[in-house]
């Protein structure tokens, strides 16, 4: 992986792929930012949750990779250890 890429990962409360990819990453010692979101929040988590759908995402994790620049280089949504393990290549 280019060393410059910036991994973030947007969870929810209680979500299982969310916690299975965050496994992922730290047990293959890849840095990544998490941020999480409760959706007992209310109107927060429905605008964070109508703001990625906008983009086609329709369940957590959704995860994100940005270059030094923070340009959107690839993302995806779901526990995908195929696409993971490109991280660690």
């Amino acid at each position: 992986m280019n060393l410059n890429m910036k991994v973030k990962v947007y969870s929810k409360v209680n979500c299982m792929p969310c916690a299975f990819t965050k496994k992922w990453l730290e047990k293959h010692n890849v840095d990544y930012e998490y941020e999480e979101f409760d959706p007992k929040s209310g109107e927060s988590y429905e605008q964070v949750r109508a703001q990625l759908m906008q983009f086609g995402f329709t369940s957590f994790p959704i995860v994100t990779l940005l270059d030094e620049d923070n340009n959107l280089v690839d993302s995806w949504h779901g526990f995908a250890p195929n696409k993971l393990t490109k991280l660690i290549k």
